[in-house]
């Protein structure tokens, strides 16, 4: 893996974005994981008195679990690195998509919470990273891998898996076979739903940027960075034509089927939003002081989208009264089959 200038610097940021949630959470005292889905993947190892046992293989504390988490959102950025170095010596567009990457809302969510779409996520990148070595018939593996997930993911990896042939002009089309044959295999045998995560419903404006709340939305100055990239890209239309392709069709997904799609199409619109960035800074300017104003103004918008995100998942439920009351419950109502409670409070009774 080559690495460019400032390589350290950025990996130091990614990892104190990663951590800084889940470490507000903390020093406020809330030593929970983020959201309700994290726990609902818990619960078969919390239930299951092997795992509940074993806390050197699974430990039942909220730091273990989220220290895997981090690592994991980690693996994920240095792939989406490497990947860049494969495809581009451009050491300010690497610069600028790894900063982007780290900052985007998507990272910040994936790195608190645990998720399968993360794994999905990790398992895509290394699919293509695997494509592009002398060993790319194990693609298979992560493809299998990959199978095991939902419609969703399905659907995502087939066209990135395509289009990817596509853009690099290889024969890479056969794994996306392979892919649907395995998948189909899966399906007979452990079929498997359309949406592991269902976000509570909402409209597609809300969904769409995390500005507004929506929980796998894109950051607006980012949004706004990529569709400027999109627009300087267009000179190049031929050769991009399979990301544009490939953005359209998840952002369609996103719009018409679901919003968790959103997840997916985050690193394409990073890539796009770093041809924006590079754009407005290598562009000649009739008045300099503009270009200065306008790219801070939109790194600060940037910076601020990922501040306000990672606040937004620090308040995240639960929090250590919502255990505390569940242990009241469990501890004075032996023999009780009903519970009165509020319905938002169902999920933790």
């Amino acid at each position: 893996m080559k690495r460019v200038p400032y390589f350290w610097a950025i990996l130091a940021l990614s990892i104190i974005v990663l951590i800084s949630s889940g470490a507000l959470r903390m020093s406020d005292g809330n030593h929970t994981l983020a959201g309700e889905y994290s726990y609902k993947y818990l619960a078969p190892f919390q239930l299951s008195d092997f795992f509940s046992s074993a806390l050197f293989v699974i430990p039942s504390h909220f730091g273990y679990y989220w220290m895997l988490v981090v690592i994991e959102s980690l693996l994920l950025f240095i792939l989406f690195y490497r990947l860049l170095t494969i495809h581009t010596a451009n050491v300010h567009y690497i610069l600028a998509s790894c900063l982007l990457f780290v900052l985007a809302p998507s990272s910040v969510y994936l790195s608190s919470v645990i998720s399968p779409y993360l794994t999905s996520l990790l398992l895509i990148l290394a699919t293509l990273n695997i494509l592009n070595s002398r060993y790319y018939w194990f693609s298979t593996v992560s493809l299998l891998g990959l199978a095991l997930f939902d419609w969703l993911v399905f659907l995502v990896t087939l066209c990135v898996v395509i289009m990817y042939s596509l853009y690099h002009k290889l024969d890479y089309f056969r794994f996306a076979g392979y892919y649907a044959i395995l998948f189909g295999i899966v399906q007979l045998v452990f079929p498997r739903p359309f949406l592991l995560e269902i976000v509570p419903p909402h409209s597609i404006t809300f969904q769409l940027f995390s500005d507004f709340g929506g929980t796998y939305g894109i950051g607006l100055f980012t949004a706004l960075l990529a569709l400027m990239g999109f627009i300087g890209s267009w000179t190049r239309k031929k050769q991009l034509a399979p990301a544009y392709v490939c953005a359209l069709i998840i952002l369609g997904i996103a719009i018409f089927v679901t919003p968790e799609a959103l997840l997916f199409l985050a690193p394409l619109v990073v890539l796009f939003a770093a041809f924006g960035l590079q754009f407005l800074w290598e562009r000649t300017w009739v008045f300099p002081i503009l270009r200065f104003l306008t790219l801070t103004a939109v790194l600060y918008g940037v910076l601020f989208s990922s501040l306000a995100y990672i606040n937004h998942v620090r308040s995240l439920p639960p929090d250590i009264a919502v255990f505390e009351s569940m242990t009241w419950i469990k501890e004075h109502s032996l023999g009780v089959k009903n519970v009165l409670s509020h319905p938002q409070k169902g999920f933790w009774i």
